[in-house]
């Protein structure tokens, strides 16, 4: 990318800004921490539903699981 003058624009990589952000999860921590109790507790609930009868269990947890790790990836 060109800046106004012709020479190359410059990223956020570049000014060093935004990479803090950016590994801290900024803008999207609070809604993790608000839901991630919640997803965590439905993830026990659904193990020991697994252990008891994991023929039945094993897809609520696998979903459970799921939902936990996109909470996570943010």
């Amino acid at each position: 990318m060109y800046g106004e003058d012709g020479g190359a624009g410059m990223s956020y990589e570049d000014r060093g800004a935004g990479m803090g952000d950016e590994a801290r999860g900024a803008g999207v921590g609070a809604a993790v921490a608000r839901d991630l109790p919640q997803v965590e507790e439905e993830v026990r609930s659904r193990r020991a539903a697994a252990e008891r009868d994991p023929a039945t269990g094993l897809p609520g947890l696998a979903a459970a699981l799921g939902e936990l790790s996109a909470l996570r990836a943010g």
